[in-house]
């Protein structure tokens, strides 16, 4: 598990030859419009991040503070790509 600025990253090997990823964002971190457009958002990331990663594995993203679903894209882009070369050490 990897802590980031509002989010928690947890990452598995995974058994399938491929990246796959899922969103976590609770009702209370915002209407449904915010909580979409954040999962949106970290899925357009997701694409252009994921190449950091040396193996394939599983990816599980949580948002953790309500903060984070407003957050300027490029903002959760610095704070993803951050934690992605903290998982590729």
């Amino acid at each position: 598990m990897l802590r980031l600025r509002g989010l928690a990253v947890y990452c598995l090997r995974s058994v399938a030859s491929g990246y796959r990823m899922g969103i976590v964002v609770s009702r209370r971190m915002g209407c449904a419009v915010e909580r979409n457009k954040f999962k949106r958002r970290v899925r357009n990331l997701f694409g252009s991040i994921v190449t950091l990663l040396p193996n394939p594995c599983d990816i599980l993203v949580v948002a953790k503070h309500p903060s984070v679903v407003q957050m300027q894209f490029a903002d959760l882009k610095k704070n993803l790509e951050d934690g992605f070369y903290k998982l590729a050490e």
